[in-house]
C-alpha cells in the first residue's frame, strides 16, 4: 500500500511521530524524556554521545578553530533515525520562503557570523602571544622559583636570584677562590679578617648588657630622636607623638623612675635616628648595642606582659631598627611573622568597634599599628622572597583616619575626632596613602613569592595594569602635598622607594627570558626604566647628586641620602640589584649595536645608562667607609665598569681578563685601607678569627650574595638557575601609658 505523502513530495509522517518545522538543535535521544538509567551508567553518557549536526554552518569558520569535521569518529557518531532512506531532508532551503519563523532564523544566523568574525579577530592577537609563551622550554616554569644556600631558600623576589643572572662575575669569584696562591685571593683574606674584627667589635657581652645604662646626654638624645621621628615616624606611625614626648620629659626630670618599656622605645628609636646623624653613622656601635637589650628585655619574663601596645610597638622599632643597623637584617622575614600573630592574638586584625568598647585614642592607636605592621610584612616578604603569609580576608580592621596626633586626645570621655579631607595634609597622609595600595602590592609578593601561583605573563601583565593605576593615583595625590611644602622629601623619596620596587619584583623572572624571546621585551623595558627611577630617586644618579650640591638641597634630602649609604637590608640589596641589572642591559644594547647603528637602550639614551652604572660604584664605597663590611658589592661593580671598557674598547678575552684582573686587585688594596680605619687597628688573622667568634647574628648582607668568603658553590649556583643570558655577564588591648 502506497504511502501517504506531503505537499513537498515527502512521506507524511505519523501522528503518534509528527515532526517540526523547524530545524532540530538537538538530537531526538536528547530530546525524549529520559527513564531513570540503572545505577551502573553515566546519566551523561547518552546525551554526550549525540551531538546535534550543524544546520547551517558559517562558510568561513575553519573545522579546527570550532566546529570539528563530521569525518571525525569521535566528535559525532551517527543516531538511528525513523526516516526512510528516500524521504527529503528539511533544510532552511527547502522551506517556504514566506515562513517568518526561518526568515528570522536566517537573519540570526547571520548575525552570529559576524559575532564570530569580530571575536576571532579580537583573539588572533592573544593566540599568536600564547603561542610565543608556548615556545618556553618546561623547565624554564620553576627557574623563577629561587635558589637555596645552605639551609635557606632565596624566594624569586630576593634580590640574589636577579644577581644571578648576571654570570660572569660568579665565573670570575670562582676562578678567584680557586687559586689561593694568586695576591687577589690573599688580599680578600685579608679583607675578610678585617670584617670579622670590626663585626666582633660591635657586638656587646651578653653578661654587660644593662637596659638604660647607655643613654647618651640629653643634647644628643634630643638631635636621635628628632631624627626618627622626622624619618620613619613619619612613614610607619609606630608611637603617639604627643605622649612619647611628654614621656620624654619625664623621663629627664628623674630617669630612675621611667618605666623599662620607656626606656627601651626610648633606645631603639634612637638607634633608628642614629643612621641620619652623620654620612659615616659614626654612632653604630651604640645603636647595636641598643638593639641587643632590646632583644633582651624581649626575652625576659614574663612574656604575657610584653603582650601589650607598647610591645607591640618595641617589635615594629626593633624590625626597623635592625635593617638600619644590619643586625640579622636578612632574617626579619621570620620576626615580621612572630610580630603579625602577635598582633592578631591581641585582636588588632579586628577593627575596635567590633569587639570591644574602647576611647576613640585606643581605637586609633590600633589601626594606626596595624597598618604599620601589614607594611613591615609586606615589605619583608620581598626583601626575603617569602609569601607574605596574609590575606585580605584575614582581617577587617578599618584604615586610620585622616588626623592629627593632636586630635587624639588621651581620654576614655574624648569624642573622636572630626577627620580631615583626604587631599588636606596630616601626619597620617603618608601612611593612609600607601595603605590605600596595599592590596594591589599585596597581589604582586603572593603573584611572585606564593608556591602555587599562577605565572603567566598575561597575569604578570593584568598585576602590572593593576600596580601602575594604583600607584600613578598615589603618587599624583602625595606629589600635590610636596609640592605645597607640607611633605617632606623624605616622605615621597621614600614612598617611591617601597612602591616602585615593586615592579622589578613583578618583572624579574620574565627577564632572563626577555632576553631571547620578544614576548616579554615589556618586562625588560619596566626593569631598566625603574632601575633607572630609583637611581634618581635615593640620590645615585648623577643628575640627583648635582640637587644636593645645589642650595635647593635640604636637610631632607641628605635623610634620604644617609638612609641608603648607612642603613642595610633593602636599603642597600635594591640598588645593587638595580645596578646589575643596568649593567646587563648596557652590556646588551652593546652586542646589539656592535653590527648595526646605534639605536639606544631600552630605557633611555646608553649615555644615562653608562653614567648610573658609573655612580654606583662610588656609591658602594661610601657604604663601605660609613662601615658596611660587606666588600662584594663594591667589587662586583668594579668589575661591572671593567668588563663594559673591555667591551667599549673591543680587546679579546684575553685582554679583557687581564684588565679586570689589574682593576679588581686595585681596589681591593683601597677596601683594604677602608676597613683598616674602621677596625682602627692593625689586623691579624688571628684576632679576626676570635672577633668572629663574638659575633652572635650571621647575615647574608655581610656573608652571602656573590662573595667568594660565603659557601655557595659558584658553578652550581649559576648553573641551576637556568639563566641562558645573551652574554656572560600591660592587657589584650594595651598598657595605660601609650607613647
Amino acid at each position: 500500500m502506497p504511502m501517504p505523502t506531503t505537499e513537498l513530495g515527502g512521506v507524511r509522517p505519523s501522528q503518534a511521530e509528527r515532526k517540526r518545522r523547524r530545524p532540530a538543535l538537538a538530537c531526538e535521544q536528547c530530546l525524549v524524556p529520559r527513564q531513570v538509567a540503572p545505577a551502573t551508567s553515566n546519566p551523561a553518557t547518552a546525551a554526550s554521545d549525540h551531538v546535534a549536526p550543524d544546520i547551517v554552518r558559517p562558510s568561513h569558520v575553519s573545522a579546527s578553530v570550532s566546529i570539528p569535521p563530521h569525518t571525525d569518529p569521535d566528535w559525532f557518531t551517527p543516531y538511528p533515525s525513523n526516516r526512510p532512506d528516500h524521504e527529503p531532508i528539511l533544510t532552511p532551503e527547502s522551506l517556504p520562503s514566506t515562513s517568518p519563523t526561518v526568515t528570522a532564523l536566517l537573519d540570526r544566523v547571520k548575525q552570529l557570523e559576524q559575532q564570530l568574525n569580530v571575536a576571532l579577530q579580537k583573539n588572533d592577537a592573544s593566540r599568536d602571544c600564547a603561542a610565543m609563551c608556548r615556545d618556553e622550554p618546561r623547565e624554564d616554569d620553576h627557574t623563577h622559583r629561587g635558589l637555596v644556600d645552605k639551609t635557606r631558600l632565596f624566594g624569586p623576589s630576593h634580590w640574589a636570584n636577579g644577581v644571578t643572572m648576571v654570570e660572569g662575575i660568579f665565573k670570575f669569584l670562582h676562578g678567584v677562590e680557586a687559586d689561593k696562591t694568586s695576591r687577589m685571593y690573599q688580599d680578600m683574606e685579608r679583607c675578610k679578617s678585617l670584617g670579622r674584627l670590626i663585626k666582633g667589635q660591635r657586638v656587646p657581652a651578653l653578661t654587660s648588657i644593662v637596659i638604660g645604662k647607655s643613654i647618651p646626654q640629653k643634647d644628643l638624645a634630643d638631635q636621635l630622636v628628632d631624627a626618627y621621628l622626622r624619618t620613619f615616624e613619619s612613614v610607619y606611625r609606630v608611637v603617639h607623638i604627643p605622649s612619647f614626648k611628654a614621656e620624654y620629659e619625664r623621663y629627664w626630670v628623674d630617669p630612675s623612675a621611667a618605666n623599662e618599656s620607656f626606656v627601651v622605645l626610648l633606645q631603639l628609636c634612637m638607634a633608628i635616628g642614629a643612621a641620619f646623624q652623620d654620612d659615616t653613622f659614626s654612632l653604630r656601635t651604640i645603636a647595636t648595642q641598643w638593639i641587643y637589650e632590646a632583644q633582651v628585655w624581649l626575652m625576659l619574663p614574663c612574656e604575657k606582659s610584653k603582650m601589650s601596645i607598647v610591645g607591640l610597638q618595641i617589635l615594629c622599632l626593633l624590625h626597623l631598627a635592625k635593617n638600619t643597623t644590619n643586625i640579622g637584617s636578612d632574617l626579619t622575614w621570620i620576626s615580621a611573622g612572630a610580630l603579625l600573630r602577635t598582633a592578631m592574638y591581641m585582636g588588632l586584625h579586628e577593627d575596635p568597634k567590633c569587639i570591644a568598647k574602647m576611647s576613640a585614642f585606643r581605637a586609633e592607636m590600633r589601626r594606626r599599628l596595624w597598618a604599620t605592621i601589614l607594611e613591615i610584612l609586606l615589605a619583608s616578604s620581598i626583601s626575603s622572597g617569602g609569601p607574605p603569609l596574609i590575606s585580605p580576608m584575614d582581617y577587617d580592621t578599618e584604615p586610620p583616619a585622616n588626623v592629627d596626633d593632636e586630635q587624639l586626645i588621651e581620654d576614655a570621655e574624648s569624642a573622636f575626632p572630626v577627620p580631615k579631607p583626604s587631599e588636606v595634609y596630616t601626619q597620617m597622609s603618608v601612611p593612609r596613602a600607601m595603605l590605600e595600595t596595599f592590596q594591589v602590592r599585596l597581589v604582586v609578593a603572593k603573584h611572585i613569592n606564593d608556591i602555587r601561583a599562577n605565572a603567566s605573563y598575561n597575569e604578570t601583565l593584568r598585576v602590572n595594569a593593576d600596580l601602575t593605576a594604583s600607584l600613578q593615583g598615589m603618587m599624583r595625590q602625595l606629589k600635590k602635598l610636596h609640592e605645597g611644602g607640607e611633605l617632606s622629601s623624605f616622605q615621597l623619596r621614600y614612598v617611591e622607594y617601597t612602591t616602585w620596587r615593586f615592579f622589578i619584583v613583578l618583572h624579574r623572572p620574565a627577564l632572563a627570558r626577555a632576553l631571547r624571546n620578544p614576548v616579554y621585551y615589556f618586562s625588560r623595558k619596566v626593569c631598566v626604566d625603574t632601575c633607572l627611577l630609583l637611581a634618581n630617586s635615593m640620590f645615585v644618579a648623577p643628575k640627583s647628586l648635582a640637587r644636593l650640591a645645589s642650595p635647593a638641597a635640604t636637610p631632607s634630602d641628605m635623610d634620604v641620602q644617609r638612609l641608603f649609604i648607612n642603613c642595610a637590608g633593602s636599603y642597600r640589596s635594591t640598588m645593587v640589584q638595580g645596578g646589575m641589572i643596568l649593567g646587563m642591559e648596557y652590556l646588551l644594547v652593546l652586542r646589539e649595536n656592535s653590527g648595526f647603528h646605534a639605536t639606544g637602550a631600552v630605557g633611555g639614551g646608553t649615555a644615562e645608562l653608562r653614567e648610573t652604572i658609573d655612580a654606583v660604584k662610588p656609591w658602594c664605597a661610601k657604604r663601605v667607609r660609613a662601615g658596611d663590611t660587606n666588600m662584594k658589592s663594591y667589587l662586583a661593580f668594579v668589575w661591572l665598569s671593567a668588563q663594559i671598557d673591555c667591551f667599549e674598547r673591543g680587546l679579546s678575552s684575553e685582554e679583557t681578563d687581564a684588565f679586570t684582573v689589574e682593576a679588581v686587585e686595585t681596589e681591593i688594596s683601597k677596601c683594604h685601607d677602608w676597613l683598616k680605619t674602621l677596625a682602627g687597628c692593625e689586623e691579624t688573622s688571628v684576632a679576626g678569627e676570635m672577633a668572629f667568634d663574638m659575633a652572635q647574628d650571621i647575615d647574608f648582607d655581610d656573608l652571602g650574595g656573590f662573595d667568594k668568603m660565603s659557601d655557595w658553590d659558584w658553578g652550581d649556583l649559576s648553573a641551576s638557575q637556568g639563566f641562558n643570558s645573551s652574554f656572560d655577564v600591660n592587657g589584650a588591648f594595651g598598657d595605660d601609658n601609650i607613647p
